[in-house]
């Protein structure tokens, strides 16, 4: 053994195992790569699935639903296999102003109003 060389068979088990040092190290980056890879997965889930959406399905719309929109707020739906999008571009004291992407269409609605689109081009 040379002179203030610190290898004891206590510290090292054999030659292939690496000092306690290097392996914290390691482990702290493979917990890293771990996190990370982690949270995109969940990232790339939420965007996909996308749990937060207004959507509103068919037989909600036949129904009736409500959804709470804000100025800028969007909903999204489906007619005869036809996406559309309701977007609400200007809220008044008394009124709303709406625009539906897919034809676009603009109407103002008063409080208590209701109002029918042809969205379909089979009547309304």
């Amino acid at each position: 053994m040379v002179e203030g060389d610190n290898y004891s068979p206590q510290n090292y088990q054999g030659i292939s195992q690496m000092p306690p040092s290097t392996t914290k190290k390691s482990n702290k980056i493979i917990w890293i790569i771990s996190g990370v890879l982690i949270v995109s997965a969940i990232a790339v889930l939420i965007i996909l699935l996308n749990p937060f959406s207004n959507a509103i399905s068919s037989d909600e719309l036949s129904f009736g639903a409500y959804v709470d929109l804000k100025e800028a707020g969007k909903v999204n739906f489906e007619i005869d296999e036809e996406d559309h999008e309701l977007i609400i571009d200007n809220i008044r004291t008394n009124s709303v102003e709406i625009n539906i992407e897919s034809n676009t269409i603009t109407a103002m609605l008063e409080i208590g109003e209701e109002k029918k689109f042809e969205l379909n081009d089979e009547g309304i």
